[in-house]
């Protein structure tokens, strides 16, 4: 299986967003309405007003949508009591602490939705250990080019020192 990761804005580019959203509508997750939902009715929007932006994963074989992923910059606001001393030093590299709140307030990709596509193989063809594997290749790739060195997954702090 040789899998694709392609930008949502990419494939309207392309197929326009009556054929995109009509390609998306295929998308199946019993598990988590909120995932289904945010991919049929929501990904485009929010990637036209570059709140966030959705990566879809093909299987290049066939063209199947397997899964997908968003991600959103973001700043977030961590009290200073809530981290270890360990981690509070190297934020302490990237950001000072806000005295008056005591508080550091990062700049963070955030990962804002997860899916695999039930409709294929109900949703055997892709484990959530590859799609994660695809997020962080994803995010590498972004913090190579823009920098940045926190990222969010889920309710969790990830610090990445590249």
């Amino acid at each position: 299986m040789s899998l694709i990761v392609a930008n949502v804005l990419d494939k309207v580019e392309k197929y326009g967003e009556t054929d995109t959203s009509a390609a998306l509508s295929v998308f199946l997750c019993p598990l988590n309405s909120e995932i289904e939902d945010f991919i049929k009715n929501k990904a485009i929007d929010f990637a036209k007003k570059k709140l966030s932006v959705t990566y879809l994963v093909y299987d290049e074989d066939d063209d199947s949508l397997l899964g997908y992923f968003t991600l959103a910059h973001k700043a977030i606001e961590i009290k200073k009591e809530n981290v270890s001393k360990r981690l509070e030093k190297r934020i302490q590299r990237f950001v000072p602490l806000d005295e008056a709140n005591n508080s550091y307030t990062l700049s963070a990709f955030l990962l804002a939705q997860f899916g695999k596509n039930y409709a294929v193989d109900n949703g055997e063809r892709i484990d959530g250990v590859i799609l994660m594997d695809l997020v962080d290749a994803v995010t590498l790739d972004i913090q190579h080019r823009l920098g940045g060195v926190f990222e969010v997954y889920l309710t969790w702090l990830k610090p990445v020192f590249l």
